[in-house]
């Protein structure tokens, strides 16, 4: 059982809504609601934080880590804050004999613009609201890290979501950024689009993890970089394909504001119905 660190190379509708209407800033625009995967009540002025876990099937390591994030989406332990899981599943451990199929190369190319700054870069790794990285399985560490992003100034954020054809059409639109200029150029920041299944349960038949069954949560089935924005937001649009075989109503748009690289600022997400 062991990390795998990587070193750097050089070289119709579909829950048709707006989820926040310019919100006051801090409160996610999250109405009174309950929690999409527990049902549990949730405060109404929770601050939505981005939880990303870059993971893998074929990582012995990496199972504690996915059970933590599925308990933090349904548990949201952390006063003030909503936690957005987003699990990336990497390719670099499919080499050793088992094929994760949720794997993708994009999703090691993420992970690898937060190597980029520290240098690590291993399975399992969360990063807490673009800015915190720190092993996936560490509970208290990633309540500290979740209950610290939550108090930090966001932008406000709204989100629309329609069915168009085998995809969805998504437009962002974003309020002035926290800490920037209004006058800032047109890439103060970035704007992200994921699409997620809530879960699934895969047989591994080889690897470190061979013989097991896994549970995966919120696992990012496509993503997409959906524009720039300046200093006084912004709109965008971006088309995600849907995944086949996946029930609609198990699947969940996430968009998220990153400024430099690092820092997420806003998110939001939509159910699909």
């Amino acid at each position: 059982m062991w990390k795998r660190y990587v070193a750097l190379s050089a070289g119709g509708a579909v829950g048709i809504a707006v989820v926040a209407a310019f919100a006051r800033p801090g409160a996610g625009g999250q109405s009174p609601a309950k929690s999409e995967a527990s049902g549990a009540p949730r405060d109404a002025l929770a601050v939505p934080v981005v939880v990303e876990l870059f993971t893998s099937e074929g990582c012995s390591s990496c199972p504690p880590a996915d059970a933590l994030l599925a308990r933090l989406e349904t548990t949201q332990p952390v006063e003030g804050a909503r936690i957005v899981p987003l699990a990336f599943h990497v390719d670099y451990w499919d080499e050793l004999g088992w094929p994760d199929p949720f794997a993708s190369p994009s999703y090691t190319a993420r992970q690898r613009t937060y190597a980029s700054v520290d240098g690590r870069m291993y399975t399992p790794q969360a990063v807490v609201g673009g800015r915190t990285e720190l092993v996936g399985s560490d509970a208290s560490g990633l309540v500290q890290a979740i209950r610290a992003a939550g108090r930090r100034p966001r932008a406000t954020v709204e989100l629309g979501v329609r069915r168009d054809g085998s995809g969805l059409e998504t437009t962002v639109r974003v309020g002035a950024l926290p800490g920037v200029p209004a006058a800032a150029p047109g890439t103060a920041a970035v704007v992200y689009v994921a699409l997620t299944q809530a879960e699934a349960d895969v047989e591994v038949r080889r690897g470190e993890n061979g013989g097991r069954t896994l549970h995966h949560t919120a696992i990012v089935r496509r993503f997409v970089a959906a524009g720039p924005v300046g200093g006084s937001g912004g709109e965008v649009h971006a088309k995600l394909e849907l995944p086949t075989g996946i029930p609609v109503a198990a699947l969940r748009v996430v968009a998220f504001v990153q400024r430099d690289g690092r820092d997420i600022v806003a998110a939001e997400t939509q159910a699909l119905r």
